[in-house]
């Protein structure tokens, strides 16, 4: 049994069921559904932008959001509107988050979060991770990627359920009511369909990243004899730069600035970062025996290496590379190596099957044990796509990854709000929250229509 209601009240019967859809994509994501109202006679039920929408499955509730959008239109007598819907993760992320925490807990962090940035109505009674937190700071980041970062943080997994309560849990820790196995009925037979793929096989990955700032070095370079050497170059780009000259009396600093920024008179050189090169200025070239020396952080190349030996030996060397600028360190880079490594080094293993059976959420392992079909392996379901088959039956097509695969889609999640964390926020930082209010002032102005206007009096005489 299907109920859908709207704002609190059953409009299952209006609904055009065969255009209806529930898409659940990874638990941190937002969830959609999609349907259309007709309206015609008697039928004159309208919704508005962000009515409540809920579906309830079998008496228990399996969606919960609002309409986010809606399109009208007529044929004949008859007008049909479309309604795309989102849960509440959608009215979650209508607030940023703009604060720091210290020497905490993230269950502590959370409720913080709740009680002030989010919407009334939400919950955190579904919170079970308590891992303590040194430092971590938000600055005007929506609160889905804010509860991302802390999952990422402590090795959790979230989602807000239909009744605004925030789940936030250990991974590993949700499993799927029932399994797939060849008596239990729990799927459509001939539904179940396993991809295993290796087309994409590597088990060498390079990474090439940016620079990362090297311990403090030097480099010393001699003068041209004759003095008319005014350039010197370098083997690194360098930050925190010192210059310092030897004109046969020990080296002593000497000023620069930087090229095609600092006026060349005012400076004794000029640093070029891009050209890792110093150019003479206003100073004086040194000749002979003297010798220059530049001192700072060597900006060197993050470029990493890492092999699967056992897939090698298994399948014979299959290499890849990773190239992005964004990565800064060895750590990051090793990071991403490992990561598409273990997505990329075996097999894929993927699959779908389609079910009535209620009870699957997006996030949950699931066994198949199936004998006849010779398979014994858990998955993870990774989407779940939902229509109505009749007016009161859903069906359900399940997509499921390998726990590989599952770990490779949440990484590059995490490299992309990684992305959006390149301000760095210290611990000191004061967060600057500036309100803005608009007012709306009327004028009215009135104007007095008269004849008699300026009016001026004279006395004229006639006579004859």
């Amino acid at each position: 049994m299907v109920i859908i209601k709207i704002n609190s009240v059953d409009r299952s019967s209006l609904i055009d069921w065969p255009s209806f859809r529930f898409d659940q994509a990874l638990t941190n994501q937002i969830d959609t559904v999609n349907f259309n109202i007709k309206r015609y006679d008697s039928k004159t039920f309208k919704p508005s932008l962000l009515d409540d929408v809920e579906i309830i499955e079998d008496s228990t509730k399996v969606f919960g959001g609002k309409i986010v959008k809606s399109e009208e239109v007529i044929d004949g007598r008859m007008e049909t509107i479309r309604l795309t819907c989102k849960d509440h993760a959608h009215e979650m992320d209508s607030r940023l988050v703009v604060d720091t925490f210290e020497n905490t807990t993230i269950d502590a962090i959370i409720d913080s979060i709740k009680t002030n940035f989010l919407p009334a109505g939400f919950t955190t009674t579904g919170v079970t991770v308590t891992t303590p937190v040194g430092f971590v700071a938000f600055n005007y980041e929506q609160p889905s990627k804010v509860f991302q970062q802390l999952a990422e943080l402590v090795g959790a997994d979230w989602f807000v359920d239909e009744d605004k309560d925030i789940k936030f849990f250990a991974k590993g820790t949700t499993t799927a009511p029932f399994e797939l196995n060849d008596t239990g009925g729990n799927f459509k037979w001939n539904s179940l369909k396993i991809n295993r793929d290796v087309k994409n096989l590597r088990n060498t990955i390079f990474v090439r990243g940016g620079t990362f700032s090297g311990t403090s070095f030097e480099e010393v370079q001699g003068a041209d004899a004759d003095g008319s050497r005014k350039t010197f170059t370098f083997g690194f780009r360098y930050k925190t730069v010192g210059w310092f000259v030897d004109r046969g009396s020990g080296f002593v600093a000497e000023t620069f600035g930087i090229d095609n920024i600092t006026d060349p008179t005012t400076v004794d050189w000029l640093y070029n970062f891009q050209e890792k090169a110093m150019k003479l200025g206003a100073g004086t070239i040194p000749t002979g025996t003297d010798e220059v020396k530049i001192t700072g952080l060597p900006q060197i190349p993050v470029i990493i290496k890492t092999n699967d030996n056992a897939s090698i030996t298994a399948n014979g060397l299959f290499e890849g590379k990773v190239i992005d600028k964004s990565i800064d360190s060895k750590e990051g880079a090793r990071d991403r190596a490992k990561a598409e490594i273990l997505a990329w080094a075996e097999q894929i293993n993927e699959g779908s099957f389609v079910t009535r059976s209620s009870g699957l959420r997006v996030g949950q392992e699931i066994r198949i044990d199936s004998t006849i079909r010779g398979i014994d392996e858990k998955f993870n379901i990774s989407r779940i796509n939902t229509r109505l088959v009749s007016p009161t039956q859903l069906e359900h097509t399940v997509t499921l990854m390998s726990k590989i695969t599952f770990g490779m889609v949440e990484f590059l999640q995490k490299e992309l709000i990684r992305k959006d964390k390149e301000i760095e926020i210290l611990p000191n930082e004061v967060l600057d929250k500036i309100e803005s209010a608009f007012e709306t002032i009327d004028f009215e102005e009135e104007f007095v229509v008269s004849l008699a206007h300026n009016l001026q009096t004279e006395t004229i005489d006639f006579g004859e």
